[in-house]
């Protein structure tokens, strides 16, 4: 991914597949100048997830598809309290 810098340019930082939600990268150097001394701090990248709130029709039949292949049992949805 790019990662925008302090100074307007970017990073390329390689995030691997598997990589879980909150995880955090350094890139060394390239955060805040300190302060009284020569040199930056590093830069320090969080992992955020994003779950999309609705999917299409195809999208869904992709992850049901992707959930087959790998052996799980895709989550039904659960119904309300006065519903059971």
């Amino acid at each position: 991914i790019e990662v925008p810098l302090l100074e307007g340019d970017t990073e390329y930082l390689e995030v691997p597949a598997g990589t879980q939600p909150e995880t955090v990268y350094r890139i060394g150097k390239r955060g805040v100048p300190r302060l009284q001394r020569r040199g930056r701090g590093d830069l320090l990248v969080h992992v955020e997830v994003r779950v999309p709130t609705e999917l299409g029709e195809e999208a869904e039949d992709a992850l049901r598809s992707y959930a087959d292949i790998q052996g799980e049992r895709p989550a039904q949805k659960k119904r309300g309290l006065f519903r059971r």
